[in-house]
């Protein structure tokens, strides 16, 4: 299960790569075509890929100059040849097209298929820890899970 650890890391990593990036075209490809996806947390709205990638694509990445996504202490809570879940932890670092500056701290909570192209999305929820505005600390909350 090791090789499987990993390849979903990989999944992960790529998921903040894709994004900081703005590699759309790559975007859908990390999930499955009935995935799943709950960012209302973050003021996203639709619940699939294709309406969280207009989303990112045309509302919140033009409003960004730069991004940084870090996502680390990835739980694996299930997983087996076929299937699996976790629960990661995400810093994300954004500039503003106005060059503010602000962080946000998230969970993601991931359900996994393998697929003959190897492991996807299948469900993806985004969970808002903290959102701190530069020198605001009194915006930030504790998380419920």
């Amino acid at each position: 299960m090791t090789d499987e650890r990993f390849a979903l890391l990989e999944m992960l990593y790529r998921w903040c790569y894709v994004i900081d990036k703005g590699l759309w075209d790559e975007y859908e490809g990390l999930f499955t075509p009935d995935a799943s996806l709950d960012f209302s947390s973050v003021g996203s709205e639709g619940n699939d890929p294709k309406s969280h990638r207009e989303f990112l694509e045309h509302k919140a990445w033009p409003a960004t100059k730069a991004q940084h996504h870090q996502t680390t202490n990835t739980v694996f809570l299930e997983l087996s040849e076929d299937a699996a879940r976790t629960r990661s932890t995400c810093v994300a670092s954004i500039v503003m097209s106005d060059d503010t500056f602000f962080s946000v701290g998230i969970y993601y909570h991931d359900t996994f298929v393998r697929t003959a192209d190897g492991w996807l999305f299948s469900e993806r929820r985004c969970e808002k820890v903290f959102f701190n505005p530069a020198g605001d600390v009194a915006g930030l909350a504790q998380g419920t899970e």
